[in-house]
């Protein structure tokens, strides 16, 4: 039967190599090569990949299973053919018996310096998931518990995580990224933005902010008002007003952000308005911004100063130009209550 090789295709923007017969049925490719048709033809002779090698890899898969030595090859061949769904259902059976795949040797090369079939697989399945985008990640990354991804992977899962709805996955998948990055703090920060949002975990949350809270050198204020959040959320005020109450904001005299910060958190907590007063007039005091306004014109209307809760909401929708449709709502609600 008459077969012939392509020269080039471009798939999804990646290089790829088909081997096709000669209707152009397609029977094997290869991705993320380039050069040309003698170099193809050559990479083929010296790695094997001829004409039904992967069927016949796969033929021999299915026929004995049990072949770690076959199941490697044919992991590695998904590799080389871009589909991802085949490389993770190998590399999990590579994986799920490691005392025998750790015994199964392999030549090191130049891209590595793995081995056995076990350090390469693993290898191989972290770098691909790395690069992986966001269907692909939260599909795969919990098929591999022993597999350390890189930070990237795990703050951009937990962005997605820590705001979505509770479910045993993202629980998981915190408690699976503290173990492996237990001193980051935007981890840590999720994590309890996590328990905060689902109202769940909140001792191992409060435990978290605590060792955030510890190291407030690095992560100031911030991590103050994370532990104050949990402590709230437990129903312990007085204990969160200890952490991150009128004697700890004076150490931050000089950072409007964080006063406007601190305002902002203990209006919505509904408690130490005075104080939240004070930080939110030093906030307006030294820098115009709307949200700042925002935020004074909260703490007015918990205190019933609604004339100066006008004038701040007014100040607040100039400064955003009318854009921001919460600020309209607030006012307008504050000028019916003075109307009444």
């Amino acid at each position: 039967e008459t077969r012939k090789l392509t020269e080039y295709y471009t798939i999804k923007h990646i290089p790829t190599l088909l081997i096709v017969k000669s209707d152009g049925t397609e029977i094997d490719r290869i991705i993320n090569i380039s050069g040309d048709k003698e170099y193809f033809l050559q990479f083929i002779k010296e790695t094997g990949n001829g004409i039904g090698a992967f069927a016949k890899l796969r033929a021999a898969h299915e026929k004995d299973p049990a072949d770690l030595e076959i199941t490697y090859k044919l992991f590695k061949k998904y590799i080389q053919r871009g589909e991802l769904e085949g490389v993770v259902r190998t590399g999990k059976k590579i994986l799920e018996r490691a005392d025998s795949a750790k015994t199964i040797k392999i030549v090191k090369s130049e891209s590595s310096s793995h081995t056995n079939i076990y350090d390469d697989t693993q290898y191989s399945i972290r770098t691909i998931l790395n690069r992986s985008g966001r269907a692909d990640l939260l599909k795969y990354f919990h098929e591999f518990p022993g597999i350390k991804f890189s930070l990237s992977v795990y703050k951009f899962l937990a962005g997605i995580y820590s705001t979505g709805p509770q479910s045993e996955k993202a629980g998981l998948f915190f408690e699976r990224a503290m173990n492996d990055y237990p001193g980051s703090f935007e981890l840590g920060k999720q994590f309890v933005d996590y328990c905060l949002a689902t109202k769940s975990r909140i001792d191992w949350g409060i435990n978290i902010a605590s060792n955030l809270y510890e190291s407030i050198e690095k992560t100031g204020y911030r991590a103050a008002r994370l532990k104050a959040a949990v402590l709230a959320l437990r129903g312990d005020v007085l204990q969160a007003l200890s952490v991150y109450g009128p004697g700890f904001i004076e150490q931050f005299s000089n950072d409007t952000e964080a006063h406007h910060d601190y305002a902002r958190f203990w209006v919505l907590q509904n408690v130490n308005f005075q104080s939240a007063l004070a930080s939110a007039r030093l906030a307006v005091g030294r820098m115009q911004k709307h949200e700042y306004w925002f935020t004074l014109g909260l703490v007015y209307s918990k205190l019933e100063n609604y004339n100066e809760s006008v004038k701040a909401f007014e100040q607040a929708v100039h400064l955003s130009n009318g854009e921001i449709p919460a600020y309209n709502e607030q006012l307008l609600r504050i000028k019916l209550n003075l109307s009444k």
